[in-house]
């Protein structure tokens, strides 16, 4: 399983966060592959739509993340703006920030 995670907007912008973290299942070790794989099950990922909420009008300071999940052949990619992020999809993106690495 290999997941990217790419976040925009907010305050300011510092050009080695706005880089794309990715995640690869096979780099981890197996209980974090797990945790990995049961966070992105838990999220729903693959059944929500591509774009979730949408920052307000004005709301420059608001982020986006867009999370893309490759799993064998099935491949998704959701944004959800930060206001509307629900805690599960929350939970999945601090864990590919503190595991993965910036491209």
């Amino acid at each position: 399983m290999r997941v990217t995670l790419k976040s925009e907007g907010g305050i300011a912008h510092f050009p080695g966060l706005a880089k794309p973290l990715v995640l690869d299942s096979d780099a981890l070790p197996p209980e974090a592959a797990a945790a990995l794989r049961e966070l992105v099950e838990t999220s729903g990922v693959f059944q929500l739509p591509s774009v979730v909420g949408t920052p307000a009008s004005g709301a420059a300071d608001m982020r986006t993340h867009t999370l893309t999940v490759e799993d064998g052949d099935r491949r998704h990619r959701v944004s959800v703006a930060e206001t509307a992020m629900p805690a599960s999809f929350r939970a999945l993106i601090q864990f590919v920030r503190a595991h993965g690495t910036r491209v």
